[in-house]
């Protein structure tokens, strides 16, 4: 069961006409502290030891505001206490927060969402504004002639393996691709973002893919963290997971050796994700937003942060062995 609780950045720059010219800078305006939520409730099932699972509605934080030149800390910043309500259709729930996760609440029993339904999230504290924000939960597309065959879901045995192919002097950023994949989707209602995302579940300094050229691998793969003891500890926690978004649906998907970090049992799946969710993230879908003043569109009303929906197709799950050349 280890495997089935694994879950599913800033740069910035700007053009100054002339060395004699000013920078025309916003007027200022008074900060006024806000609360943020941040959520993404998740519609789909997995495959796990040949059994379909529903995938349920998993947390959501809730935290305060910070004035840019103040520190923020997630303990101290955590909004504990506050109300918060999810409702749909089907169901009106007061979240419960947890005892050791300050600012972080989940549904009161097991809940799952549905595609297509419509669901609203309600947050108050009685000192900061009240926030609200909807999501409706998309349709998911589904991975088809793929090079990454779906095993009978017994995750011991990976049935698929795949033989990692490393970059040499004459490869680039893309090549070579070590599998590929087509999408199908509703053309009447076609997702507003497809996010695919690889998972090493063994992340480890022993299973590190190393053999690839090494100056390559520091700029697209591991982007220049060091490889002294904090650099690998780095390299564990930030580069398990990739992902990558995508509105260009009708191409053919290839996942390069860029995206994959760690030799062993690989998690592979394909998300389907709201308009709110393209909407924040659309300055910068491939990375960081390039406009100094970039302020997200954000959904929740009242506050900050981003309460979006995504879906996800069984088949669009794959467990998949990364074998060593």
């Amino acid at each position: 069961m280890k495997y089935l609780k694994i879950y599913i950045v800033l740069l910035f720059g700007f053009l100054s006409p002339s060395c004699d010219q000013l920078l025309d800078m916003p007027a200022e305006s008074k900060y006024e502290e806000k609360i943020v939520v941040n959520a993404t409730i998740i519609a789909g099932a997995m495959y796990f030891g040949g059994i379909l699972i529903p995938i349920p509605i998993d947390s959501i934080r809730v935290h305060t505001s910070s004035r840019i030149d103040e520190p923020f800390d997630a303990r101290s910043n955590a909004l504990s206490g506050a109300l918060v309500i999810l409702e749909s259709s089907a169901f009106v729930d007061t979240l419960v927060e947890y005892e050791t996760a300050p600012g972080v609440y989940h549904p009161s029993q097991l809940r799952f969402a549905k595609e297509g339904e419509t669901y609203t999230l309600r947050v108050s504290d009685g000192i900061h504004p009240d926030v609200i924000a909807t999501t409706t939960v998309p349709s998911p597309v589904k991975m088809v002639r793929d090079s990454v065959h779906t095993d009978t879901g017994l995750v011991a045995g990976f049935q698929d393996t795949i033989v990692y192919r490393p970059a040499g002097r004459e490869d680039d950023f893309m090549n070579p691709v070590i599998f590929s994949f087509d999408i199908e989707y509703d053309s009447a209602a076609p997702p507003s973002l497809v996010r695919l995302v690889n998972i090493a579940l063994e992340p480890s300094e022993e299973n590190m893919i190393m053999e690839d050229d090494s100056l390559k691998a520091l700029l697209y793969k591991w982007q220049g963290l060091a490889t002294d003891e904090e650099g690998m500890k780095l390299r564990l926690i930030m580069k398990s997971a990739t992902s990558f978004n995508s509105t260009i649906f009708d191409r053919r998907y290839e996942v390069s050796w860029s995206a994959l970090t760690f030799y062993g049992p690989q998690m592979f799946l394909v998300l389907s994700l709201d308009e709110h969710y393209y909407n924040y993230h659309k300055g910068f879908l491939e990375g960081p937003p390039r406009n100094f003043n970039y302020l997200p569109e954000t959904n929740i009303v009242g506050g900050y942060g981003l309460f979006s929906s995504a879906s996800i197709a069984p088949e669009n799950i794959h467990f998949y062995y990364l074998r060593r050349p």
